[in-house]
């Protein structure tokens, strides 16, 4: 018996169903990655809300162990936004050493160092100067009374801004590409303890802004502003990241 050769033939993909395959997958992996990206930022700012309350917190409980008002290091004592992460381990005596709270993993500045060979350690040691290299990626801006440590007294407009994401500056209205989270908005840690997400300091429903202006006078009325500098103590200076 003769038996017949098959005619069927394995075939492998053609140039073309190769090309729509790859196609297909790339706009899926663009639906997913997306959200994701979107997932994780939102995870990221949620973990820095609660870093900047928890280092609020260690220094009320060690104003409240030694009996005495909370202290914030005036200009003499913090030249640059970096130092603070090194002033908060020595003065309040925290164990909040971790650098990602202060060197924040979303930071474009942050990669740009670590590209360059200059990785941040993984921990804040408390050496005067340590942190001298990686300051332009420190993540915030913070406002300082002009010398020595003084308290974070209430005031007749109420708490006031004293640290805040690094890229919104005096007569800003939103944060700078150049920011941590980019154009998205920033963090504000006000005299209270209280942490807020802003994505901007004016909105339609705040058009004239979100912070009270600082005053210190009970006959002056309320006003809002969308200039974080004027919501600051009227002596006190604030200290750049970038600067």
């Amino acid at each position: 018996m003769i038996m017949k050769q098959s005619s069927c033939r394995k075939k492998g993909f053609t140039l073309i169903e190769l090309l729509v395959v790859i196609s297909i997958i790339g706009i899926l992996a663009t639906i997913v990655i997306g959200p994701m990206n979107s997932f994780l930022d939102g995870a990221s700012q949620d973990a820095a809300k609660q870093s900047l309350a928890n280092v609020f917190g260690s220094a009320d409980k060690f104003s409240k162990k030694k009996k005495t008002s909370m202290k914030w290091p005036g200009k003499d004592t913090i030249s640059a936004p970096h130092e603070f992460a090194i002033y908060q381990l020595k003065k309040w005596e925290t164990n909040i050493d971790d650098a990602g709270i202060w060197f924040l993993p979303n930071d474009p500045q942050r990669d740009a160092m670590e590209e360059e060979g200059n990785d941040i350690p993984d921990k804040i040691l408390t050496t005067d100067g340590s942190l001298d290299k990686f300051k332009n990626a420190f993540g915030y801006n913070i406002a300082v009374p002009p010398a020595t440590s003084r308290s974070l007294k209430n005031v007749e407009s109420g708490p006031y801004p004293i640290m805040w994401t690094r890229g919104l500056d005096k007569g800003d209205t939103e944060w700078s590409e150049d920011g941590p989270w980019g154009d998205a908005g920033g963090h504000v840690l006000f005299s209270n303890g209280k942490v807020e997400w802003y994505e901007e300091t004016q909105s339609e429903e705040k058009p004239e802004g979100v912070f009270k202006k600082f005053r210190d006078d009970k006959s002056a009325q309320d006003a809002y502003t969308s200039d974080i500098g004027e919501a600051i103590p009227d002596d006190w200076e604030i200290l750049k990241a970038d600067g």
